[in-house]
């Protein structure tokens, strides 16, 4: 008998796979885009998180990372984050990581 209790999560979290598809699917690789009208760094570190793992559920590689903003015409007056990200095919990620480390 194990002597731990094992928590078995749920189906994953499809939430953010929308973002991920719709830019792969009306921009492809290697455009970026931004998430907008976050008003606090701990949303936005949490979008940037979410927006990471649905690119895994695509098979994809996402770069994503957040910005300050002082409010703005498109997330409103009370805007302070952005979350950029950009999609990458994930062999071509890899390979662009192993030839920024030098490995082969």
């Amino acid at each position: 008998m194990p002597s731990q209790v094992r928590i078995i999560s749920g189906p994953r979290d499809q939430s953010w796979d929308r973002y991920v598809a719709r830019l792969v699917q009306e921009r492809g690789f290697g455009h970026e885009r931004h998430y907008v009208g976050i008003t606090d760094e701990k949303r936005a570190e949490e979008v940037r998180r979410k927006l990471r793992t649905a690119g895994r559920h695509h098979g994809v590689s996402i770069k994503a990372f957040w910005l300050p903003c002082k409010g703005c015409e498109h997330g409103g007056p009370d805007c302070a984050y952005h979350v950029s990200y950009t999609a990458y095919d994930l062999a071509s990620a890899r390979a662009y990581k192993n030839q920024q480390t030098g490995r082969r």
